[in-house]
């Protein structure tokens, strides 16, 4: 929970510090930020938490930076003739509401696609995004997830019908797959330093002599893409041997006879021949995962995913987990159990399969499981119109002209639409081809529900920060969908209230506050503001009588409801202007 923390001194008084949670990477450390005058002044870890207990890599020391980085986008940007022109944020809405409006007329509302980036994580930002393509009538969802963590999701899914998260704090034996978590987990790699101490043992597969293989008692080098062969040649030891758990395998798996028989093919002589690891190196693995057996974390990185056979690599693994008694054992793979929060996504209510979601029928597992369509399958439907045409994209904190493979293609798929918009917080390779460019929000300007299944532990974060005209994900969704017919399925846009006086009265979006953070039975309104003018509310009779300074702090106001709580078609309401 964020909640300032008090001044350790008189000198300090001036400084507050927040904790909330970073979400630079799905990792979610949580952080101390100290603010003053409004304005984050330094940040460090928050030592408290039991994820990153009070460590930060750079980045997340970086955050602030970031945030004033004077190359970042403050005002929506549309590509003319003559260049890049700065345009309202209003405008900028309409005229793309306007774009999507006309394209899904002449070819179809299928053909405007959304495509999310990690930047917002997988949560609500997620699923807010997901929610908005489905409210204006396409099934085209793309997302990062092509390239990352869907092939290992999907993995673990059809093995073992759930994901899974690492027991390290009790494990005996250590398997990474892939992985080098000092290069991309520094709190993992904590966690496996101290089973290390403890006396766990460590084996790493990677080709590589990675940063994580130099402390391994095992590293196991084999020729890229082999890993399946290593873990079939696992299975056949531990079943050949009767190292395995049967009363597990016997009552809680499908399968076992025909998978047994498979792993018969894989000696530890076929497994050197094929991977190039010697088959003393296979026979010691299948050694310290039998003796430390159950509590054994096999632990597969995207180095396995990024192959042709990735999934069924990875499924071999996870057999392994099964073949243990390590699924869900104390020391071994743990099942992630999930944050129960309502669903924002619309596959229940609109599932639109029937308009074919791209790249459903070439790859159905995916689109199944994770109800998402296949990007590169995206960008072949924007060069060549089939099996329809896909002429608007709207992408929100990714870059695919960056992170895609084949490059040029990448390009030449995203010029051809009709209209592409960019949410980012950076003119990035992939804004710099589009139509209309707007200011994304930093993890420092949105709230968030956070979950760390491993320690099963769940946080909110607010927004500490807001800057005029930039708009976090759900307020984005929240006004397009109401440009283009969608928005009964966004009715949330905080209450909007009738504030009146013996003046005058406005109408403004309202935020609940939590109870430290305003006097319960006062409100604060934000001047400056011409589309909800608090001065409309002032007395100009009242004054101290020495100064003659007019009343402006202590006006007595009353509040109501407003009768129109949701902005019309084609318009918002004023821009948030006040806390209450």
């Amino acid at each position: 929970m964020l909640r300032p923390r008090k001044p350790s001194s008189s000198a300090a008084a001036e400084r507050q510090a927040f904790q909330t949670l970073c979400r630079m990477c799905d990792d979610h450390c949580a952080l101390n930020v100290y603010m003053q005058e409004g304005r984050v002044v330094d940040i460090d870890g928050f030592a408290e938490h039991p994820w990153n207990r009070g460590r930060l890599c750079n980045k997340g020391r970086a955050a602030a930076d970031l945030v004033y980085h004077r190359e970042r986008l403050w005002k929506p940007l549309k590509r003319t003739a003559s260049g890049w022109q700065e345009i309202p944020l209003e405008q900028a809405l309409d005229e793309i509401a306007a774009r999507v409006r006309d394209i899904q007329a002449r070819h179809g509302a299928r053909s405007i696609g959304l495509w999310k980036g990690e930047a917002v994580g997988f949560a609500q930002q997620e699923e807010t995004a997901r929610r908005f393509i489905h409210a204006i009538g396409s099934p085209n969802y793309f997302s990062n997830d092509s390239l990352c963590f869907n092939g290992r999701w999907i993995g673990y899914a059809v093995a073992h019908g759930a994901w899974s998260v690492p027991d390290y704090g009790q494990a005996r034996c250590i398997a990474l797959w892939g992985a080098n978590p000092p290069y991309a987990h520094p709190n993992m790699t904590q966690m496996i330093m101290r089973a290390r101490r403890r006396g766990a043992r460590l084996v790493v597969v990677d080709p590589r002599l990675s940063a994580i293989a130099r402390k391994a008692d095992v590293h196991a080098a084999p020729l890229p893409g082999t890993d399946g062969a290593l873990a079939w040649g696992l299975i056949g030891l531990l079943v050949g041997r009767g190292d395995y758990d049967r009363e597990l395998v016997g009552k809680h798996s499908v399968g076992f006879p025909r998978l047994a028989e498979y792993a018969r093919g894989f000696t530890p002589q076929a497994v050197e021949k094929e991977s190039g690891l010697p088959a003393a190196t296979v026979e010691r693995i299948a050694d310290l995962m039998a003796q430390a057996s159950p509590a054994v974390v096999n632990y597969v990185g995207n180095g396995l995913e990024h192959h042709e056979n990735g999934i069924n690599n990875i499924r071999a693994v996870a057999y392994l987990d099964t073949l243990l008694g390590a699924l869900d054992r104390k020391g071994g793979n743990r099942l992630a159990e999930s944050l129960r929060t309502n669903r924002l996504t619309l596959y229940q209510e609109r599932p639109l399969t029937e308009l074919g979601p791209i790249g459903a029928d070439r790859f159905p597992v995916l689109y199944g499981l994770r109800r998402e369509c296949h990007s590169m399958s995206a960008l072949d439907t924007m060069l060549s119109g089939r099996p329809y045409p896909l002429k608007g994209l709207l992408l929100t904190a990714a870059n695919p002209a960056l992170t895609n493979p084949n490059t040029d293609k990448v390009r030449r798929a995203l010029a051809a639409l009709e209209l592409l918009v960019v949410r980012d917080l950076f003119l990035t390779e992939t804004a710099q081809l589009a139509h209309y460019v707007l200011p994304a929000a930093s993890f420092l300007e949105r709230s968030e529900l956070h979950a760390h299944p491993m320690f099963q532990v769940v946080g909110l974060s607010r927004k500490l920060l807001s800057f005029p005209g930039v708009q976090d994900e759900y307020q984005f969704w929240h006004d397009l969908a109401h440009r283009l017919g969608g928005g009964a399925y966004f009715p949330w846009a905080g209450e909007r209230a009738r504030v009146s006086s013996r003046v005058g009265s406005i109408e403004i979006p309202v935020t609940v506050c939590a109870p430290n953070e305003i006097l319960p039975g006062t409100v604060q309104i934000t001047h400056g503001y011409r589309q909800a003018n608090v001065n409309l509310l002032t007395p100009d009779d009242l004054f101290d009588p020495i100064s003659g300074f007019p009343l402006l702090k202590a006006v007595p106001v009353s509040i109501e409801r407003a009768a129109d709580r949701a902005a019309p078609l084609g318009t918002t309401g004023p821009r948030p202007a006040g806390t209450a």
